[in-house]
């Protein structure tokens, strides 16, 4: 008598399905972070571009401060604030340090300062350029005794439906 001997080879239906089923399971969570990265990636960029065009807008108020300097019988701070007066001023500047607007209320959603993208890569306030998400505003402090001004450049966007905004501070001093 000859005996058959089965051979176990292979794997059962079962088996295939708790396989097929532990991988999609992975392969799902993968690619929920995978999508998550993506839109965390965007938010990432669009606030390191705002704090760019905030350290920006202090750049610009620096070189107006600096541009005084040069000019013989100019105070440190003329174009940051209103001629003499110790007050509040909001000021709008493009790339090159022109003057869009001064206003003493002006919210930062506002079209004065919209921030556009010209053909060289510059923001500038012009609406001949191609329109960006990003809105920004120099605001101005003089302190009491007229010896320091506080810059504030605020950068707003709005991302995924949310408004958000960057803000930096500096202060500019008369120290010659």
């Amino acid at each position: 008598m000859h005996k058959i001997l089965k051979s176990q080879i292979g794997f059962s239906l079962l088996e295939v399905v708790i396989a097929t089923t532990v991988i999609s399971v992975g392969l799902v969570g993968i690619l929920g972070l995978v999508i998550q990265n993506i839109a965390i990636q965007q938010t990432y960029k669009n606030t390191l571009v705002a704090s760019m065009l905030a350290q920006e807008g202090l750049e610009l108020a620096r070189n107006i401060r600096d541009k005084n300097w040069l000019t013989a019988g100019a105070d440190y701070n003329d174009g940051l604030a209103p001629l003499g007066v110790i007050a509040t001023s909001t000021i709008y500047y493009d790339y090159n340090n022109k003057k869009i607007a001064t206003s003493s209320a002006v919210a930062i959603d506002s079209a004065a300062a919209k921030l556009y993208l010209d053909a060289n890569g510059f923001y500038i306030n012009s609406g001949t350029a191609t329109s960006t998400i990003f809105s920004r505003i120099i605001v101005a402090t003089v302190s009491a005794t007229a010896s320091s001004t506080v810059v504030k450049a605020e950068v707003g966007w709005s991302d995924r439906g949310k408004k958000r905004n960057y803000i930096a501070e500096t202060i500019l001093y008369d120290w010659r």
